[in-house]
This record gives C-alpha cells, sequence and structure tokens, in this order.
C-alpha cells in the first residue's frame, strides 16, 4: 500500500520530499554534533581551570615556603653578623689593652692575644 502511494506522487515532489527529508537528517546530525563539541569545549575548559588554580595553589605553597628559608637566612646572618661585631669588638679592646699595641713589631703580649683568639 505504501509503495502504491509513493508511486501516485509525482517524480519531482519525490526527489523534493527525500530532499528535504535528507537535510533533515543532515541538519539532526549537525545540531548532535555541535552540541556534543559544546560539551566537550566546557568540558576542556573547566579542566583548564581547574589545573589553573591547581598551579597557582602549587606556586603560592612554594613561594611561602622560600620566603620562609629566606626570612631564617636573613635572621641566620644577622645573628652572625652580631656575633661578629662583638668579637671586633673583643679584638679591638684587647688591642686597645695591649701596652705594646702601638709598636711596629709585636710583643710577647701581643702574640699571645693573637694566637688565643683564634
Amino acid at each position: 500500500m505504501g509503495a502504491m502511494i509513493w508511486n501516485l506522487i509525482p517524480a519531482p515532489w519525490r526527489i523534493g520530499l527525500f530532499v528535504v527529508l535528507l537535510l533533515g537528517v543532515a541538519g539532526l546530525y549537525l545540531t548532535i554534533r555541535h552540541q556534543a563539541y559544546s560539551d566537550g569545549f566546557a568540558t576542556a575548559q573547566a579542566e583548564c581551570e581547574r589545573e589553573k588554580r591547581e598551579q597557582a595553589e602549587a606556586n603560592r605553597k612554594v613561594i611561602a615556603g622560600a620566603e620562609k628559608r629566606l626570612l631564617d637566612a636573613a635572621n641566620e646572618l644577622s645573628l652572625k653578623n652580631m656575633e661578629l661585631d662583638d668579637a671586633i669588638e673583643s679584638i679591638s679592646a684587647a688591642a686597645d689593652a695591649d701596652p705594646d699595641g702601638a709598636l711596629e713589631c709585636l710583643g710577647a703580649d701581643s702574640l699571645r692575644r693573637l694566637n688565643t683568639i683564634r
């Protein structure tokens, strides 16, 4: 019965119906493909943003650790500098107390003072 109705439709109309059906299927295919592309792009973009956040957090942690180590090194350097200042002050005081400190040659007291500082 369906074949008889199809044969009753003139050939140009049959071609037109076939073209319309073909265009409908192609449009449906393209719509589904575009939606899949859009979904895939949104997923990839979300993944990229997540990775950027993770990288920023990792960078922040590394920078915080480096700043802490830098602060510790600065404190240690400050302590060493104070120790050095104290040692220089001690040597200067010992040199000022040496009665032979103004002589061009070292006396026995000066040699003893120099040998005990090490």
